[in-house]
């Protein structure tokens, strides 16, 4: 993360975000032909102002009547409005999402990973939620997912389990802010 121009690299909501840009990142999203990851970033062929209007429903409670938490997408971007990745934080937990979600969902672009973006996006945000008043954060990946493991240790989780979740064994860390 050395390299890094912290200085120049912010957080913003998605009711800030540029429409280019954020095309852009989802098609090289799409090229990758991995999971876009936080799935609240996905677009599902949506036009941009629909894609604000469902972004902006996700905060509400309403969402629990279609078995989601109320949550609110943010990007990180650089002095360009380039989108490096995206997190999603979710403001309440189900049964589902303390076992394997947690209160974040983040992922980086293919092109910006290993660069120490995923640490420094997670800083940011866990300073957003302790600004927020939140206490303690559960974040959790999947076992075989050392770097997302090693962002969240950097960050100050303590795992406190590991879990099997259908196909996959959880690693489930907790952040006190």
């Amino acid at each position: 993360m050395n390299n890094l121009k912290k200085d120049i690299i912010k957080i913003e909501k998605y009711t800030n975000i540029n429409k280019k840009q954020y095309f852009e990142y989802i098609r090289e999203w799409e090229k990758s032909e991995e999971k876009i990851i936080p799935w609240a970033s996905r677009c599902d062929d949506l036009n941009f102002e629909e894609l604000q209007t469902r972004w902006s429903k996700y905060e509400e409670d309403s969402m629990y009547a279609k078995g989601l938490v109320p949550s609110t997408l943010y990007f990180m971007i650089d002095e360009n409005e380039r989108i490096i990745g995206a997190i999603d934080v979710r403001h309440k937990l189900n049964e589902n999402l303390k076992k394997s979600g947690g209160h974040i969902g983040y992922g980086i672009r293919l092109s910006e990973r290993k660069k120490g973006y995923a640490t420094l996006m997670l800083k940011l945000i866990l300073d957003i939620l302790k600004d927020k008043k939140y206490n303690k954060i559960l974040i959790t990946c999947n076992d075989e997912n050392i770097a997302s493991a090693k962002t969240i240790e950097k960050n100050g989780g303590i795992m406190e389990n590991k879990i099997q979740n259908n196909e996959e064994i959880v690693r489930r860390y907790w952040v006190t802010l």
